[in-house]
């Protein structure tokens, strides 16, 4: 008797746990991992200490417009962490990229190959430019995310900013690795 009531406990928690593995409710696939949310962080941290030129935006509190390029599918999930929030007056709002919006931020995942003509597109134009994509910040990138270990560093492309007249805050520069274009 008592084998059976095991036996039925054990194969009525397996059904339990195969319905909420594929439960919308806990789908792991649907949870950003702990370098998606790390790599949002930084990105929020990098419009807070990011200065724009007023004519960069419309009005004084008109929305700041984070644009993103062919981001894999768990990095859109969590843009929405971050989306609504503000930078003084100017509320985050996450769209996809495209040459006929005005983006005062650009966070892609393209090729450098797809980079390069996307990054043709924003010269002379005050977008904060933002890749994981190694060697972003060497072909005229601002900020170059980078996994170092289990960490993430970032690399800013001093020549690259000061072109796009943005003003990016001593604190955060402090914290870079910095590089110039030759």
């Amino acid at each position: 008797m008592k084998m059976k009531f095991s036996l039925f406990k054990l194969s009525s928690s397996l059904l339990l746990l195969i319905f909420l593995l594929n439960s919308p409710i806990l789908n792991a696939r649907d949870l950003p991992d702990k370098e998606v949310k790390v790599t949002i962080a930084y990105l929020y941290n990098f419009i807070r200490y990011v200065d724009w030129p007023s004519e960069a935006f419309e009005s004084k509190d008109s929305d700041l417009t984070l644009c993103h390029h062919k981001l894999q599918e768990r990095y859109l999930d969590a843009l929405s962490e971050i989306e609504g929030k503000k930078k003084d007056s100017h509320r985050i709002r996450a769209v996809k990229y495209s040459e006929k919006i005005d983006c005062q931020v650009l966070f892609t995942q393209s090729s450098l190959g797809e980079q390069t003509a996307v990054l043709n597109t924003l010269k002379n134009k005050n977008t904060l430019t933002v890749s994981n994509i190694e060697g972003f910040a060497k072909h005229r990138g601002m900020i170059e995310l980078t996994k170092s270990g289990k960490k993430i560093r970032f690399t800013v492309n001093k020549t690259a900013v000061i072109k796009s007249r943005l003003k990016v805050s001593s604190k955060l520069m402090r914290l870079a690795t910095v590089v110039e274009d030759m």
